[in-house]
């Protein structure tokens, strides 16, 4: 992965957090890592974040595991809001061509942008997109339509740009939400979210012949119209697949009980249950709550219904309704997962439906393949692409192995003398790398003591092996002998000793003990016993 461009990508939905990691080589995209994580309860209500701690979480927990499965640290994001606020708004604009004799060049294209770029908001929104839908080129004979007008001959050159607007407060609250994050991500581009599924499953052919997308999340069904190869239309509806758990509920079903209960045994049609049966929704409880199949089913084809009545409206609103050829919609998001949902939608609008996979012109991983079989990961995976097209790549710092930081500097060793080293405790550092050790502070010499000192037997430290040179003192008997304690059994060993050989009393002798003759020099025993036992420095004897 080091020779990589990389992208990453964080889609925003009502009930969960889905990370893209994607690298780029020749121009190609490889999708590494898609993370979902979800949104804790009261986080998130119709795409606005209500508590920013409970989406700071399940954001945080996204970005960790990315990085720990995939080795790598982010720093910033490509990301987009979807909130109900979403809507699009038209602005009709001119220049003059500033060529002599009519020629456009791409000076009088830009300036034409720049124009756009001066147009402000109203006070509580932020324009998200200015997307150009046709270029106008007025010469002596009128306005001509063209796709690129450089190289045309006219006195103006106008257009008519899209504006796709947002709630600016909601969309500073998401900003200051990654911004808080420890550490923060920043924002590399957030635009609107309805836009980003197309890019990953619609085919160039089908947005040319137009094309609508629809992303049905859990508060929010995400609308985007394409025509001629151009984005026309995009709109946030605020109905989404929670609104159906929301109707299973008032049946009496527990809350845990009603996502599982809707994947499992739920259809979008109630007319394919051709055997009913009941579904015991909670049998632990002493009065057990259950539901027939086909009231299940009636109860999901009735909240969907209500969905496709405003996207109808939506078709109408944007001037496209008679201009869709292909006749196409695509069903991306959570909701696409419901069993017959195609059906309902094909019957209901009198148009070819398909389930979307985000798999246009990407690869997955080795060993990610079921990321491109998820029409949820169509947005995150189109969010990818968008950033790709446009170049726009991302701080990703890769790592050789999960969980190593950048190693620190070794601490510096400072060699104290005597008379600071109780100021040296204070400057090692706590947990001292096994390769530093701690400096041997030697003391200074000290005179040496009148008396005999005490002989310790030495510690001997075992480190690693070292060949350490050592020289035994030799101990030397006092010249003088000083007057040592009796002891009985030594006085014993002694006498019967000098009584051998001729150095003491002999046995004919019955002479007092003053009368004792003391001899001059030290018997062998003595001095054999000096040497082994010296006298120690407080006066006891070595027994």
């Amino acid at each position: 992965m080091d020779n990589k461009n990389y992208i990453v990508a964080l889609d925003l939905g009502s009930s969960c957090v889905k990370l893209a990691l994607g690298s780029v080589s020749d121009d190609w995209l490889t999708v590494e890592d898609v993370v979902s994580k979800e949104i804790a309860s009261g986080g998130m209500t119709r795409g606005a974040i209500i508590n920013r701690q409970v989406v700071s979480a399940a954001i945080r927990s996204a970005v960790d595991e990315l990085e720990r499965n995939n080795a790598v640290r982010i720093s910033d994001i490509h990301t987009g809001v979807s909130d109900k606020n979403i809507k699009c708004a038209t602005h009709d604009y001119f220049v003059y061509v500033s060529s002599s004799d009519g020629e456009i060049a791409r000076e009088d294209v830009n300036k034409l942008h720049d124009g756009m770029n001066n147009v402000k908001a109203e006070d509580k929104g932020r324009i998200l997109e200015r997307i150009p839908q046709v270029y106008r080129v007025y010469g002596s004979k009128g306005a001509d339509e063209v796709k690129d007008p450089v190289g045309c001959f006219g006195k103006k050159l106008g257009s008519t740009f899209t504006f796709v607007l947002g709630d600016n407060d909601m969309i500073v609250r998401y900003e200051d939400t990654l911004r808080g994050l420890t550490p923060c991500l920043t924002a590399a581009s957030l635009t609107a979210g309805p836009m980003f599924a197309v890019k990953a499953t619609a085919s160039e052919e089908e947005i040319e012949t137009g094309v609508v997308v629809l992303d049905i999340g859990r508060d929010t069904t995400d609308l985007c119209i394409c025509k001629d190869g151009i984005v026309r239309y995009v709109r946030t509806i605020p109905l989404g697949s929670g609104d159906i758990n929301t109707d299973i509920r008032e049946y009496g079903i527990p809350v845990g009980r009603v996502e599982g209960l809707k994947k499992s045994h739920g259809r979008a049609l109630a007319e394919d249950i051709t055997e009913d049966m009941t579904i015991m929704a909670s049998p632990n409880r002493k009065q057990s709550v259950s539901i027939t199949r086909k009231a299940l089913a009636t109860i999901i084809e009735y909240r969907l219904k209500d969905i496709i009545t405003f996207v109808k409206e939506e078709i109408t609103d944007s001037g496209y309704k008679d201009k869709l050829q292909g006749g196409i919609i695509l069903l991306t998001g959570g909701g696409a997962n419901l069993a017959g949902i195609d059906k309902l939608f094909e019957r209901e609008m009198g148009m070819e439906v398909r389930i979307a996979r985000p798999d246009m012109h990407i690869t997955p991983a080795e060993g990610k393949e079921d990321l491109l079989e998820k029409p949820e990961y169509a947005s995150v995976i189109g969010m990818l692409q968008n950033a790709m097209a446009n170049k726009h790549y991302n701080t990703v710092e890769v790592i050789r192995s999960i969980g190593v930081s950048t190693p620190r500097p070794e601490p510096k060793v400072v060699t104290p003398t005597p008379n600071v080293a109780s100021k040296v405790e204070k400057v090692m550092p706590t947990a001292a790398p096994e390769s530093v050790k701690t400096p041997v502070v030697e003391k200074p010499k000290a005179e040496m003591p009148k008396e005999e000192p005490r002989v310790e037997r030495p510690v001997v430290e075992q480190t690693t092996p070292a060949v350490v040179e050592q020289t035994t003192p030799v101990m030397t008997p006092p010249a003088i002998e000083e007057e040592r304690p009796k002891n009985a059994l030594i006085d014993k060993v002694q006498g019967k000793m000098n009584d051998l050989l001729g150095g003491g009393k002999q046995p004919s002798d019955e002479s007092d003990d003053d009368n004792i003759a003391t001899p001059k020099k030290k018997s062998l025993l003595e001095r054999l016993r000096d040497y082994i036992f010296p006298e120690d420095v407080e006066g006891d004897d070595y027994n």
